[in-house]
């Protein structure tokens, strides 16, 4: 929930602290218009433009003087405001020995933590290492475990190759033998027929 202090309500309301006090003490205030915040008294929005809207309604100074007395104590209050604001912003905090030794043991803390985790990043780097040598030396057995064997399958490939021509040539050699055999067996047949009928010749003029 937003809403305004005391002193910033009353800078707002152009009015002094014990003037806005005493105008939210009274019974006919809203004290729905109020709230508490870490036991500080702040007003709400609403509220602040009921205090605007009765404070201009209500303002009827009786005369000048007191106008301007009203406008003077007004002014220094809002320069006086200002100033504390100022104060708060630029003003040096200053810590107890208990709030410095916190601190140092905060920074005690964070300091091993950090040198804990420089360690376990020292430590994870050369087990990334020791994993990564381990890799590449897996990687090269199995390499050579490749090559062994792309160079065993070319060499059968080679045995193949040379059985494969050695079986074509063996064929050749029994077609070709063959082929002897039967101009041999022909070439017998045809002797054996001459010689048969060359027989069959003499023995028919020996007859006669």
């Amino acid at each position: 929930m937003t809403g305004y202090s005391i002193k910033e309500a009353a800078f707002e309301l152009n009015i002094s602290d014990k003037a806005l006090y005493k105008r939210i003490s009274n019974e006919k205030f809203n004290t729905d218009f109020l709230t508490k915040i870490d036991g500080k008294t702040i007003i709400t929005e609403d509220g602040l433009k009921h205090l605007k809207s009765v404070i201009k309604n209500r303002k009827t100074p009786k005369n000048e003087a007191e106008s301007e007395v009203a406008l003077t104590i007004d002014t220094c209050e809002k320069e006086v405001y200002k100033l504390d604001k100022n104060l708060d912003e630029t003003r040096i905090k200053v810590y107890t020995q208990n709030e410095i030794d916190i601190i140092l043991m905060l920074k005690d803390q964070i300091k091993f933590l950090k040198e804990q985790l420089e360690k376990q990043n020292t430590n994870f780097q050369e087990q990334l290492n020791l994993q990564t040598q381990s890799y590449q030396e897996n990687l090269k057995i199995l390499l050579e475990t490749i090559k062994s064997k792309e160079a065993i399958i070319l060499n059968m490939q080679d045995i193949i190759k040379y059985e494969q021509e050695n079986t074509k040539k063996l064929i050749e050699y029994d077609e070709r033998s063959r082929e002897v055999d039967e101009k041999l067996s022909q070439i017998r047949r045809e002797l054996v027929n001459r010689k048969t009928k060359k027989n069959k010749g003499l023995f028919y003029f020996l007859r006669k």
